[in-house]
């Protein structure tokens, strides 16, 4: 009577939790991490890049208010 009912508890803990969750959990820690890394090398703090950004952002609103303005 136990028996089938551990095999059960066995195939639940190794199949479902080792198999779905922890490889779901697993992926979702893994695309966290890279996406970390690649916003980590937008932030160096240098300013010579913050300016670079400044500007791109400038540029966008501009090109923006200037599409806009045209129509």
């Amino acid at each position: 009577m136990v028996r089938p009912f551990a095999a059960i508890a066995r195939f639940c803990a190794i199949g479902c939790d080792r198999a779905l969750v922890d490889a779901t959990l697993d992926g979702i820690a893994r695309q966290t991490t890279a996406c970390g890394e690649r916003l980590r090398e937008l932030t160096t703090g240098r300013v010579i890049h913050l300016s670079g950004r400044l500007r791109l952002g400038f540029l966008i609103i501009l090109g923006w208010f200037l599409l806009v303005l045209v129509r």
